[in-house]
């Protein structure tokens, strides 16, 4: 379930989601911090918690965001290396996908 898997990483990071039958509601929260999530085994969380990560670094450099399930990147992006893809969806250096 994508939409539990997003509200419970996000709500991780200091966001304020509750689950709804066929939706999520989303309060507005002043920051988001770092640490570690899991994309649940989906390229498609594993990309989405990307952005919000990358999002993290451009406002809070100093915040290390990581991501587990390293090998899902290659699902999305399926050309070149996973170390390749690490590098184009996160060039700030601040996020580790799996710890690498």
């Amino acid at each position: 379930d994508r939409l539990h898997a997003m509200a419970t990483e996000l709500n991780s990071l200091g966001a304020d989601i509750e689950e709804e039958k066929n939706g999520l509601v989303i309060h507005g929260v002043p920051f988001l911090h770092g640490g570690t999530v899991s994309a649940w085994n989906d390229h498609r969380v594993a990309m989405a918690l990307a952005v919000v990560s990358a999002g993290l670094c451009v406002v809070f450099p100093f915040i290390t965001q990581q991501i587990t399930d390293r090998v899902l990147v290659g699902q999305t992006l399926p050309d070149g290396s996973v170390q390749r893809q690490t590098q184009l969806l996160l060039p700030l250096g601040c996020v580790l996908i799996d710890g690498k």
